[in-house]
């Protein structure tokens, strides 16, 4: 599997990875995938205004995303699929 890919962050043994550019919905996708063996464990399609690029960090609890072209950073629980500006 490829795409174009921007940002990436790990959590446990879970990557999370986000699409360098939206959906032709104009949504970001966020995709979270084993550390080891690349299997994917979900895709979640995300309702945040940006122009691409974003950039991702995380702390062991939350995924943290920059999305290009806002001023506002993201908190995604991975646990509850919960996205907060």
């Amino acid at each position: 599997m490829t795409a174009a890919v921007r940002g990436a962050a790990v959590i446990g043994d879970s990557v999370f990875i986000t699409s360098r550019f939206n959906t032709p919905e104009g949504k970001m996708r966020l995709g979270e995938f084993d550390v080891n063996t690349g299997e994917m464990r979900g895709i979640d399609d995300l309702t945040i205004a940006s122009n691409g690029g974003q950039k991702l960090a995380a702390d062991g609890r939350y995924v943290y995303i920059g999305p290009a072209g806002s001023a506002y950073v993201h908190r995604f629980d991975p646990q509850t699929r919960e996205l907060v500006a």
